[in-house]
């Protein structure tokens, strides 16, 4: 058992603590693998890379909290084969599991312009049933969907991994596309 704490995780919601977090991992994957623990507390953190054989328990009353800086992504992505990465991702792994009773947070309102509209190209009323009329350009916001800014890649990504779990979670506010596994085998949701 790893318990993020021991590595300097703070917990507080205004701390980041990527850093702490991937020591932990870091260790729990060095030592052969086995459970990272969150207990109760809101961890602000950037991109996470997950490993081999680790086990990510999140406690009931522990929440993962994205961070709201869109180039805190980017920056990992440079390191990455793959495309932009988002909160937590693994390529080339096996034997992972993220569990437990607590909530990933991914923190998707940060990401997006609550003022305003999204009417892209992607958006074609031919498909509504209201045509023309469906989201007018002055249209209630309420009404979404809302437009969206630069942000995140996939928000758990996993590629060319086999033996992947996610058990018992809570995943809220993706920023775009919640859960992506790529190439993967033996997975269980």
């Amino acid at each position: 058992m790893f318990d993020v704490k021991n590595y300097e995780a703070v917990g507080d919601g205004v701390t980041v603590d990527s850093a702490a977090i991937s020591r932990a991992i870091q260790a729990c994957s060095n030592s052969g693998g086995g459970t990272v623990v969150f207990p109760a507390g809101r961890y602000l953190t950037g991109p996470i890379q997950l490993l081999s054989d680790v086990t990510m328990h999140l406690e009931a009353g522990a929440t993962l909290i994205a961070s709201p800086h869109v180039d805190d992504y980017f920056e990992v992505q440079a390191a990455v084969e793959s495309a932009r990465v988002g909160l937590l991702y693994a390529t080339n792994a096996a034997n992972i599991t993220i569990s437990g009773r607590g909530c990933i947070d991914l923190n998707g309102t940060a990401f997006m312009n609550m003022q305003a509209l999204h009417i892209g190209r992607d958006l074609d009323r031919s498909y509504t049933r209201q045509k023309e009329d469906y989201l007018p350009a002055n249209g209630d916001i309420a009404d979404g969907p809302v437009d969206y800014l630069d942000r995140p890649g996939d928000s758990l990504q996993f590629l060319n991994c086999t033996n992947v779990a996610l058990r018992d979670i809570t995943l809220l506010n993706a920023p775009d596309w919640t859960v992506r596994f790529g190439n993967c085998d033996n997975i269980l949701v």
